[in-house]
């Protein structure tokens, strides 16, 4: 008898251990590294519109709003990465542990800084890496995940860019 359980509970045994694990799922959105050269900084996360599957049939979500990149107030909180001496319109590489679907990015020269009217310059991303100015900037950065069934949504990141001072 127990020999014939044991076959009729053999079959739900292997269903159940190929079912596999559970979808990761991101509760808020990655980090954003900002390199350049040997220097890194983590990107001051700012707009945000999140949801994410509680496992149990819901979702749960928040949304977030932040200063604008170039608010005078912004100034002190916004991280500063240090392009390397000598470095002319130096590149950047952006790093996501889970990276998005889509990123644009947006800068503007640092000396507009309080200016949060001042037009900003569009600029291409290439494989996640982009040219800083010349001159310190401010850039933007705005990324798009999306994954229907589990996590996803939009962030916005900010960073200055600029010689030491």
């Amino acid at each position: 008898m127990k020999r014939y359980l044991c076959l009729a509970l053999l079959p739900l045994a292997l269903l159940v251990g190929c079912t596999g694990p559970a979808p990761e799922v991101l509760t808020e959105p990655p980090a954003l590294t900002v390199r350049c050269g040997e220097t890194a900084v983590e990107a001051l996360r700012g707009t945000t519109s999140w949801y994410y599957d509680n496992g149990d049939g819901t979702q749960s979500g928040f949304e977030a709003d932040s200063l604008h990149p170039m608010d005078e107030a912004a100034r002190d909180l916004t991280p500063r990465l240090i392009p390397p001496d000598g470095s002319e319109a130096p590149a950047a590489s952006l790093e996501w542990d889970t990276p998005p679907d889509t990123v644009t990015v947006r800068r503007w020269s640092d000396t507009l800084w309080g200016d949060t009217g001042a037009p900003a310059e569009e600029v291409a991303v290439e494989d996640g890496i982009i040219t800083l100015s010349e001159g310190g900037c401010v850039c933007e950065v705005a990324a798009l995940w999306s994954s229907p069934e589990h996590w996803g949504g939009t962030a916005s990141y900010s960073f200055h860019a600029g010689p030491a001072k």
